[in-house]
């Protein structure tokens, strides 16, 4: 399949709970609710073609300090 068009549909699930992410040209963005503590993340992305991408990562969060998580380069600024 062609692996180069763009994502047509997204699933984020955190701690096990899945949610469909609205996605639009190609790009999709989701704000999920930390828990204290661990916590795990995952993507799956399927572009039209049917090709899936995923991620997962498990992340702290310590409760009281405040920011933003971001990935290099993708602009987002933290919060003061």
């Amino acid at each position: 399949s062609d692996d180069r068009g763009n994502v047509a549909a997204v699933t984020v699930t955190l701690n096990g709970v899945a949610q469909q992410a609205p996605v639009t040209n190609g790009r999709f963005q989701v704000e999920v609710k930390l828990k204290p503590g661990s916590n795990t993340l995952s993507v799956v992305a399927r572009d039209a073609a049917g090709n899936d991408g995923s991620a997962s990562r498990s992340v702290a969060f310590l409760a009281g300090l405040t920011g933003t998580v971001t990935k290099a380069g993708d602009g987002a600024v933290p919060l003061e």
